[in-house]
């Protein structure tokens, strides 16, 4: 179960997340401000309600618990607030700890990509690992047809033009220029650019 962790404050809402065998919560702010900035969150919620709630579920429940970390240049991403963001991290019972970037569009444009160097450091003090070092060769279809299993991943899930490549790479797809040729004059599909990255989505 991936969550932003919003609602553990609420024992109803821990008490149904027990039974899964693998929860991952986000972990992007260490105090008000950042939150705020960070996360747009609803008025009714604040970083200290939130904060305690995934601290609570942490030690009520029994399964894996992961803790996402999502850093932006400048806004996070500095020593300061990663030891900041480590010291929150301690008080939470997780297993394991990963760093994520925004690869795909996010709300701000200022939420940019950090640095490798930067995401070393991260990983250095927040003792986790760095999702972007990860292969991505994970998406799978059982749809036969090349561009409707496609279509099918990209209604749920957006994919960058690699992660397209690399899908038809794995299934061995002969005719890959043509299926981008579909994708790219689709009326159904977006298709975004993003810091030098293709994107694609259905609309």
């Amino acid at each position: 179960m991936i969550t932003n962790g919003s609602l553990l404050y609420d024992p109803a809402v821990r008490k149904d997340l027990l039974g899964a065998d693998i929860v991952m919560p986000t972990l992007d702010a260490y105090d008000e401000e950042s939150f705020r900035r960070l996360n747009r969150p609803a008025r009714k919620l604040d970083f200290e309600k939130v904060f305690s709630g995934i601290v609570t579920f942490s030690q009520e429940y029994k399964g894996q618990l992961w803790l996402e970390v999502m850093l932006a240049t400048g806004v996070n991403d500095n020593d300061e607030v990663l030891h900041k963001l480590r010291k929150c991290a301690d008080q939470i019972r997780h297993n394991r700890l990963y760093i994520n970037i925004p690869l795909r569009p996010p709300a701000e444009s200022w939420a940019q990509i950090p640095s490798d160097d930067r995401l070393e450091r991260a990983a250095e003090i927040l003792g986790g690992v760095s999702i972007a070092s990860f292969s991505e060769d994970g998406f799978q279809s059982g749809i036969s047809d090349d561009y409707e299993a496609i279509m099918s991943l990209i209604s749920r899930h957006a994919m960058r033009a690699e992660e397209v490549r690399r899908f038809l790479l794995i299934r061995g797809c002969a005719n890959e220029r043509e299926l981008f040729d579909r994708l790219d004059s689709a009326p159904e599909v977006e298709k975004i650019h993003y810091q030098n990255i293709i994107i694609y989505r259905k609309k």
